[in-house]
């Protein structure tokens, strides 16, 4: 790919039978068609792709709830939970993502990162799988450091693939259906990670205390609910910002001029760093880490040109939107250095990796300060390289690449 060219990325070609990878092609199927053509739904579900529509949705919480069906199994939490259970689970958590993700946070969330980096990756030439853990690693730091703690991460760490695997199993299930004794094997199922993660966090004190406190704040909350809300809190954070930062790895080794221009910035102590945020930005467009969500009309309404009735389930499409032709320059190309995201540039209204509205990401400043440090660190420090072909890629909770060995990456010195 040349620096403002072709999009990296999946196609329909790409061989998958894994079932949400495969909702994940369609999604990105149809945004090769012209709109005016697209079928209006994906099986049952109605799509929305307009940034008008989904503004809509976004704007409404009480009319648009969220509908996580089987995934919910985990048990309560501001992703799961609407109206007034939603509004007593949010601020415990919300307030330390407000103290973490000021800007004076920056420069402890890049010490991390390069720790991480430092101490975790000695090799010249390391895995991918292992800048995946260091990076997973230093998110964790990162997210436990926000509430005041300095835990060992490693036991935390350890269940992510058990987390992501259930994950994946309660999202096909809620798609396809699942009979009663399969739901009640699936909520079992759902209740091993948890009770896995209280007894992580028994094992250290200072996390104990944290989640005791939380759960103790009026009105007061069942330990195991608040211990299900900061699991899937801290899941979700990692999930989606280790996610991200693998897509630009693998969209880095795919064009040399690129990554010497974005090390050239890093490496600038007078830059201003606008190739990092429009590329980190135009990364988050193309392979946005939530790929869709969906949610349910509470009652009768009309979506655009659509009627719903209460109950109906429709699917707000991140790729979709993230290509609309009317709001994009050449949407579905990959322009590293994209107008849209220039400085001073307007927000665009079709841009929402961390959604918008009332039940925005309470994390995306954290976010964006995550992946702006460690992207820094990443161009300054390695050589990446990536096959020629489309990346092969996982969704389970967040939309991921499989970084694997046709991905060298090499440690500059």
């Amino acid at each position: 790919m040349t620096a403002d060219a072709t999009s990296p990325g999946p196609s329909p070609g790409v061989s998958t039978t894994d079932f949400l990878d495969a909702v994940v092609l369609a999604l990105f199927a149809r945004t090769r068609i012209p709109a005016c053509d697209r079928p209006a739904r994906l099986g049952r579900l109605l799509v929305v792709e307009t940034p008008a529509e989904a503004a809509q949705i976004l704007d409404q919480p009480e009319l648009f709830a969220k509908n996580f069906a089987l995934v919910a199994a985990f048990g309560p939490s501001r992703f799961n939970q609407n109206g007034a259970a939603w509004k007593g689970l949010r601020p415990r958590t919300q307030r330390a993502y407000a103290r973490a993700g000021r800007p004076v946070m920056q420069a402890e969330i890049a010490a991390i990162y390069a720790d991480e980096l430092a101490r975790a990756v000695p090799d010249a030439t390391p895995g991918a799988a292992q800048i995946e853990t260091v990076l997973a690693r230093a998110a964790l730091r990162i997210f436990f450091a926000a509430f005041g703690l300095q835990p060992d991460v490693a036991p935390f760490l350890a269940h992510f693939g058990q987390l992501r695997q259930t994950v994946a199993e309660l999202q096909r299930l809620s798609w396809n259906g699942a009979s009663t004794a399969n739901r009640d094997e699936i909520r079992g199922r759902a209740a091993r990670p948890l009770q896995d993660f209280i007894a992580a966090c028994e094992a250290q004190p200072e996390v104990n205390a944290t989640i005791t406190r939380l759960a103790a704040e009026a009105p007061a909350l069942p330990l195991r609910a608040m211990a299900a809300d900061f699991m899937t809190n801290m899941f979700a954070g990692i999930e989606t910002t280790t996610a991200s930062l693998a897509w630009m790895i693998d969209a880095i080794g795919r064009n040399a001029t690129l990554q010497d221009a974005l090390r050239d910035e890093a490496r600038d102590p007078e830059g201003q760093g606008s190739l990092l945020a429009s590329f980190r930005d135009e990364c988050l467009r193309v392979f946005a880490p939530i790929p869709f969500v969906v949610r349910e009309a509470t009652a009768d309404t009309r979506l655009g040109h659509h009627d719903l009735t209460k109950g109906d389930l429709v699917l707000l499409s991140l790729v979709g939107l993230h290509r609309d032709a009317g709001s994009w320059t050449d949407p579905l190309a990959f322009h590293a250095a994209r107008a849209e995201f220039a400085p001073g540039a307007p927000p665009n209204p079709a841009f929402r990796p961390f959604l918008s509205g009332p039940r925005a990401c309470g994390g995306r400043r954290i976010a964006e300060m995550e992946l702006t440090a460690a992207l820094r660190l990443l161009v300054c420090h390695f050589r990446f390289e990536s096959p020629a072909e489309d990346p092969a890629f996982s969704y389970a909770l967040a939309f991921r690449p499989k970084l694997g060995r046709g991905h060298r990456i090499t440690r500059l010195t």
